[in-house]
C-alpha cells in the first residue's frame, strides 16, 4: 500500500512540474543536464534545431512578433521594409531608438528532455529557446557540439546527455559554463519521443490563412497572394496529411494541438471554393470538417456536472471544456457544407452548435474586443 501511495505522489509531483514548465525548459542556476531530440514529423529536414527571425516590443502592448523575413533575408516583412527604415530616416531620436529595438532578431530553438535533479528520471519534451548573438553565444555553442562527426549525440538509442552550469539571473550577470557531454551514452525514453512535436509554422496563426485571400483581393498586393499560396501548401503538405491542426491562438508556440483550429482551413477551402468552384477546394474542406467531427468529445466527461453537447477541452497548454465557434465561422461552414454537398447531418450539426454556443464580440465599453461565449444545453 505504501509503494502504490508513493507511486501516485511522485506522478503526481511529475504532473506539477509538467504544468508549471507550460511545455518549455529554461537554464536554472546551478547544473543542468539535458538531451537534445532528434526532429520529428520533416519530410525534408532531420536537423535537430530551428532557427526564425522575430520582433520583439512591437505596438503599444510590446507583442512578440515572428518577422516575415529568412535568416538570410528573403522574403517580406511591413516591419523590416517599411516601419523601421520610416523610423530610422525620421531624425527623432526617440523614434530612432524605437527602430533600434524593432530590429529583428534571432531565435535558435531546439527540443530537449531533461534530468529532474530531485528524481534522476528524464523528463520533457520542452521546447528551448537557446541565447543566440555572436561566436561565443550559447546557441553558437551547442552548434560546435553538435555538429561532431565523431558522434552522434541526438541518436536516441545512442546519444549524449549534455551539461551546462549557469551562473546568475539576470541579464547582466548570467555566465554560461562549458558544454560537458556525458562519457557514456544513453537511451531516450519511448513515451518523451513519442510526445515529441514537429518544428512546424503556425497553421492557421490567428485567422491569416482565412484572412490573407481577403486582404489580397481587396487590396491587389500581390504579395499577400503570394504568402495566401505559400500558407496553402504548407497546410497540403505539413498538415492535412498529419492531422496536426494548431495556431488558432497566436499567443501559443505550434507545438500546442488546438482542435477546432482546423475550421480556419475548412473556411479556406470553402472560399477558394466560391471562388474558382473547384471541386478539389470543396473536397478538402468537407475532408477537414469530418476529421474535425471525429475530435469532438465522444462522451460526457463525468467530472463535468452539466455537461454540454459539441464542447470538449480545445488546448494542451491551457485546459478549458469550451464549446470554441471562433468568431461564429464554424456554424458559417458548416452551413456552407450542408448546403454545397447536400449531406443533411453538416445542417444538424450547424443547428446544434448554434443551440449549443454563441460568440460575441462587444463593440463599446469598458470591455470593447473582449470576446464572449454563452454556453447553454436546450
Amino acid at each position: 500500500m505504501k509503494e502504490i501511495e508513493k507511486d501516485w505522489r511522485e506522478e503526481a509531483a511529475e504532473r506539477f512540474k509538467e504544468k508549471q514548465s507550460k511545455g518549455r525548459f529554461k537554464l536554472g542556476e546551478g547544473e543542468n543536464t539535458i538531451r537534445i531530440l532528434p526532429r520529428v514529423g520533416s519530410k525534408k529536414s532531420q536537423t535537430p534545431f530551428f532557427e526564425y527571425l522575430v520582433h520583439r516590443e512591437v505596438g503599444p502592448n510590446k507583442r512578440f512578433v515572428r518577422c516575415g523575413k529568412t535568416l538570410h533575408g528573403d522574403g517580406d516583412c511591413w516591419l523590416c521594409d517599411v516601419k523601421v527604415p520610416d523610423l530610422q530616416n525620421s531624425g527623432n531620436p526617440n523614434k530612432q531608438k524605437l527602430a533600434a529595438s524593432l530590429q529583428a532578431k534571432e531565435q535558435f530553438v531546439v527540443q530537449v528532455a531533461a534530468i529532474d535533479t530531485d528524481s534522476g528520471k528524464m523528463r520533457g519534451p520542452f521546447l528551448w529557446t537557446v541565447p543566440t548573438g555572436g561566436a561565443r553565444s550559447l546557441s553558437a555553442r551547442l552548434l560546435q557540439v553538435l555538429k561532431s562527426t565523431k558522434r552522434d549525440y541526438i541518436d536516441k538509442e545512442n546519444g549524449y546527455n549534455l551539461t551546462i552550469e549557469r551562473t546568475g539571473t539576470g541579464k547582466m550577470d548570467t555566465i554560461y559554463g562549458q558544454i560537458v557531454a556525458d562519457e557514456e551514452s544513453s537511451e531516450v525514453p519511448e513515451k518523451i519521443l513519442n510526445q515529441s512535436k514537429p518544428f512546424s509554422i503556425s497553421v492557421v496563426s490567428g485567422r491569416s490563412l482565412a484572412a490573407f485571400p481577403v486582404i489580397h483581393r481587396i487590396t491587389g498586393d500581390a504579395r499577400y497572394g503570394r504568402f495566401a499560396g505559400q500558407l496553402e501548401q504548407f497546410l497540403r503538405t505539413q498538415v492535412e496529411d498529419r492531422f496536426w491542426f494548431t495556431g488558432a491562438h497566436v499567443d501559443l508556440w505550434p507545438k500546442d494541438f488546438e482542435a477546432d483550429s482546423v475550421w480556419h482551413a475548412v473556411e479556406y477551402w470553402l472560399t477558394k471554393y466560391d471562388e474558382t468552384k473547384d471541386r478539389e477546394c470543396l473536397k478538402h474542406a468537407e475532408a477537414d470538417a469530418w476529421f474535425a467531427f471525429l475530435m469532438w468529445c465522444p462522451k460526457q466527461l463525468p467530472w463535468v456536472k452539466n455537461p454540454m453537447q459539441t464542447c470538449h477541452t480545445e488546448q494542451e497548454n491551457y485546459l478549458q471544456y469550451s464549446n470554441y465557434c471562433y468568431n461564429n465561422r464554424k456554424y458559417y461552414c458548416l452551413d456552407r457544407l450542408a448546403q454545397l454537398t447536400g449531406q443533411p447531418l453538416f445542417r444538424e450539426l450547424c443547428a446544434r452548435v448554434i443551440q449549443c454556443g454563441f460568440w460575441a464580440q462587444p463593440t463599446a465599453g469598458e470591455w470593447i474586443g473582449g470576446m464572449n461565449e454563452v454556453k447553454s444545453d436546450p
